[in-house]
């Protein structure tokens, strides 16, 4: 076989596996193995337009849904747990415009038992429990986190997961601030901040999401080009603000 022709057979084979690689949907179930994802599905690539977003924004109390399992026989620590999240949502909420809600997928329980890691200090961990790829404006396929990409109003829609955040808290904790915490990871959930910048590329991945304006305290999510920490430090101000 002469070598111009292996060459090219490794590039179509190298090409395909691309596609559908950018092609199908990611799950990610473990928050403590971001890297560790599971091809789902082969969702499509959705390359279309949505229909209009300019929609009715959900209110606060609309945006965030959770299923919250708690693995302790103390139901008032139950309770004050699920109380913190659906708080933190609604905080989010008020500074961030949603027009879909969002599901996570919460477990409180033990994190020596369920993960190994028998460690007080750490209190909890989210991330997105699914990726969807979209091709973009500049005809880059990327892939969304499904909690931004559900605001798009996709059409066709893609195969969603049944949740939009996988989250899990660890009921030994020694951390008095535990909504501050919620609050953090739930922005880690939503991958406005992540663990996937890559700072040395001129093909950024991450997203970011455009200011509806500066006095509007407010935020809508318009694009996926490229990830800046500032963002995530304005909205932790804005909700620091809010919460004190």
């Amino acid at each position: 076989m002469k070598k111009s022709l292996l060459i090219l057979l490794v590039f179509l084979y190298t090409s395909i596996e691309l596609i559908l690689v950018n092609a199908t949907c990611w799950d990610y179930p473990n928050p403590f193995r971001p890297l560790e994802k599971v091809p789902s599905l082969v969702c499509g690539l959705q390359t279309k337009k949505g229909r209009d977003n300019r929609v009715k924004v959900l209110t606060p109390n609309d945006v965030f849904q959770f299923k919250f399992t708690c693995d302790v026989q103390d139901r008032i620590l139950c309770n004050k747990a699920e109380k913190e999240f659906k708080s933190a949502g609604v905080l989010i909420a008020k500074l961030i415009n949603f027009n879909t809600s969002i599901r996570v997928n919460v477990t409180f329980g033990n994190f020596c038992k369920d993960f190994r890691t028998c460690d007080d200090n750490i209190i909890g961990k989210a991330i997105t429990a699914r990726t969807i790829p979209l091709q973009d404006d500049e005809n880059v396929v990327r892939q969304y986190p499904q909690a931004l990409a559900k605001q798009f109003y996709l059409d066709p829609e893609p195969q969603w997961g049944d949740y939009d955040i996988n989250a899990y808290f660890n009921l030994h904790f020694d951390n008095p601030d535990f909504k501050s915490t919620v609050l953090h990871e739930l922005i880690h959930g939503l991958e406005i901040s992540s663990g996937w910048e890559n700072y040395f590329s001129d093909q950024p991945v991450a997203s970011n999401p455009g200011f509806l304006g500066l006095n509007s305290n407010q935020v809508t999510f318009t694009s996926l080009t490229s990830s800046f920490n500032i963002l995530y430090v304005f909205i932790i101000v804005l909700i620091i603000f809010s919460y004190t």
